[in-house]
């Protein structure tokens, strides 16, 4: 931990260190990724019915709002003693006790980034099943395809069950979503993990008409553990402050989001699939749960 009680998590190394690469990444992220490939797709899927034009601009309007109030412009963003007393929650301490906080090692990744910080914080779920980060799951449904969900049952079984992967969708009330929070929260045995559009909390990447970036805005889903909640006088009740870790080191580690502002971000869909976003609660391996989805 450092000076102000938040933990120390080593940042990746970059692999864009010469002239060279950033071109090459510029060209791919903005030219084929943001022109030759996401406008056309785009159009395919509205001229196929899969996606309203109305959608996508409920969308831009969502985004573009928090362009212009992003929510580290809120004091309670990554205000230092409530992120302090966010890491001292017993829902927190898992991460910090088991060493199991990692940033993504490169774009794409936060998928598996997320996966090992969760199991990390599991201690009866052995280190070396855990696989390493790569390009996994664009979606929470396919988390439950994973093999690492069977990789701590007992010896000799083949099971590959994701039995303890409980999938709240965006669709469901606000009341479900933060009555699931809570209850994830209080279980020593269950850890959080969102997938949520970021762009609803902090707005377009800067330049935001770079058109990798408003593709990004819009359509760009991203996984982290939710580690915590904390009132405060003015988040408190029905909007309290939910804590996340993100797993992208650029966004500073923890910050705190109230809690209808997260919803949102979850509960819009997500163009690629046609889904709203999901939350996931993640059962300790081989525990007995009941009600699970």
């Amino acid at each position: 931990m450092d000076g102000n009680g938040w933990p120390i998590v080593p940042h990746p190394e970059s692999s864009d260190n010469t002239i060279a690469k950033r071109v090459i990444r510029f060209l791919l992220m903005h030219v084929v990724f943001g022109v030759i490939i996401v406008p056309p797709l785009i159009i395919i899927k509205i001229f196929m019915g899969k996606v309203r034009a109305s959608e996508l601009a409920e969308l831009y309007k969502v985004v573009s709002d928090a362009h212009y109030n992003p929510i580290n412009k809120f004091s309670e963003d990554q205000d230092k003693e409530l992120i302090r007393k966010l890491w001292e929650k017993d829902s927190a301490r898992p991460y910090i006790e088991d060493d199991a906080l990692e940033y993504q090692t490169r774009e794409g990744y936060c998928s598996s980034a997320t996966m090992r910080c969760t199991l990390k914080s599991f201690p009866s779920y052995p280190r070396e099943k855990i696989p390493p980060q790569k390009s996994e799951a664009s979606d929470p449904e396919k988390w439950q395809g994973m093999d690492v969900w069977g990789e701590a049952n007992e010896e000799g079984s083949d099971s590959k069950s994701s039995a303890n992967l409980e999938i709240v969708p965006g669709s469901c009330s606000y009341d479900e979503f933060l009555s699931a929070v809570k209850r994830g929260l209080e279980d020593p045995r269950c850890r959080i993990v969102l997938n949520y559009l970021r762009p609803v909390l902090f707005g377009f990447a800067v330049p935001w008409w770079l058109p990798a970036n408003m593709c990004i805005g819009l359509m760009g889903g991203h996984f982290s553990p939710i580690v915590g909640m904390i009132e405060t006088e003015k988040y408190k009740g029905d909007n309290p402050l939910i804590g996340v870790f993100d797993v992208n080191h650029k966004y500073g580690g923890a910050y705190l989001v109230p809690a209808k502002t997260l919803f949102l971000s979850v509960q819009l869909m997500d163009v690629s699939s046609q889904k709203p976003r999901a939350m996931i609660l993640v059962h300790e391996p081989n525990s007995k749960v009941k009600g699970v989805r």
